[in-house]
């Protein structure tokens, strides 16, 4: 369980007292089950309150460093930590800012997307929660743009948004434990949209990948970008009104640079059997239906008109790919895939799958592979529809 912080525990955390505390638990916690040892070790000279809060916030900017670059000096909940933009993400969009003179924040958490904001403009950081105002403040002085925010407790569902030029705005999207999916489920609601664009016509909306697209035109008319980081799918950003561009939908891949939209040129691909290369696209360009773009630009076909895996005998270079060279394929039978990696000498293998109904745990455990020691080679079997015909596709990765 989270440790529940309070503005006296945040103040002593700051002080040198505090700051000491910390160094000591970091220095000496090596894992949590040396916890309890060293709360009765630290209980000699610090009030358990402080012990409390220093522990959780020596294990959270730990989680941190995944996330931010300065996380050691920072202050995160755990919640909030999990809900906060990852720092890569938040450069990224707050480029996007750079020509405005002022920004609301509204729903700023412990400042991830403020910080980098404020860097290009100034920010008014806005949440109803004080203790993730608190830490917000005391991160933005890591960061060293305190004084290009205005901080203001309130809740900006029922009081009056602060004048400005654009407004961003990360909504929770969860319900308890529970990921949302639909605009209309968040909290707040993307409803407040239509209300925001009163106040300005620029707003910017940080939304689960996993959004569902449906009944995003209630909220009027808005670009959609899929933002991935080193070939993970982060999130989807919402761009309304003079923020809105030319395309509809872009995939953005980090930290490349490199973006799809459905601008590109398309047709509809040709449908053959696995070529020399198998090639699966980035989770952004699948997630924003970008696929049959990058295959017009790259003269790729596809397996299957519905499954995002493209092939062709052309080498090609391109971040926008996981590429896969191909050993072998055939129609996939649990038998004969069983004997085919026996006879092969492969014990070491990587399972894939796409618009087939069998579980990769349970496939591995039927095909009773050889231990790694005695395995003489490693491979990806990429199981997945060839037209309509459930295929066993052999291949090794490609760096």
């Amino acid at each position: 369980m989270s440790y529940l912080y309070t503005i006296d525990s945040l103040e002593f955390l700051t002080s040198p007292k505090g700051t000491e505390l910390i160094t000591v638990i970091d220095e000496s916690l090596v894992d949590t089950k040396n916890e309890l040892c060293l709360i009765s070790k630290l209980s000699k000279k610090y009030e358990s309150k402080y012990i409390g809060a220093a522990m959780d916030l020596v294990l959270n900017r730990k989680l941190g460093i995944k996330k931010f670059t300065k996380a050691q000096r920072m202050f995160f909940t755990k919640d909030a930590l999990e809900q906060s933009s990852n720092e890569q993400i938040s450069f990224y969009r707050a480029g996007k800012f750079k020509n405005l003179s002022k920004v609301c924040d509204l729903g700023c958490g412990i400042g991830s997307d403020t910080i980098q904001l404020a860097r290009y403009c100034k920010v008014v950081a806005v949440d109803k929660d004080p203790i993730r105002l608190k830490m917000a403040e005391l991160n933005a002085e890591v960061y060293g743009v305190r004084e290009n925010i205005e901080f203001i407790n309130m809740d900006f569902t029922s009081e009056a948004v602060p004048d400005c030029d654009a407004i961003f705005i990360d909504p929770s999207r969860r319900i308890g434990d529970r990921r949302v999916f639909s605009i209309f489920d968040y909290e707040p609601s993307l409803d407040i949209v239509k209300d925001l664009m009163k106040k300005t016509i620029n707003v910017c909306v940080k939304a689960s990948p996993g959004i569902s697209f449906e009944g995003l035109n209630q909220l009027g008319s808005c670009s959609v970008e899929i933002v991935s980081l080193n070939g993970e799918c982060k999130e989807a950003i919402l761009w309304f009104g003079g923020f809105k561009k030319y395309y509809k939908f872009k995939a953005t891949l980090l930290p490349f640079q490199k973006f799809v939209n459905d601008r590109w040129l398309v047709s509809r691909p040709e449908i053959s059997v696995p070529q020399k290369f198998i090639y699966e696209p980035d989770c952004s360009i699948n997630r924003a239906h970008l696929v049959d773009q990058v295959a017009t630009r790259y003269k790729l076909n596809k397996l299957n008109h519905s499954i995002a895996y493209l092939t062709s005998n052309s080498d090609i270079n391109e971040v926008f790919f996981e590429k896969f060279e191909v050993i072998d394929h055939f129609p996939f039978e649990e038998s004969y895939l069983r004997k085919y990696l026996k006879d092969n000498g492969i014990g070491i293998v990587e399972i894939k799958k796409r618009g087939v109904p069998m579980e990769v745990d349970e496939v591995r455990k039927k095909l009773k592979l050889k231990s790694k020691k005695r395995s003489k080679m490693a491979v990806v079997i990429i199981l997945t529809l060839v037209d309509d015909r459930i295929t066993s596709i052999i291949c090794k990765r490609v760096s």
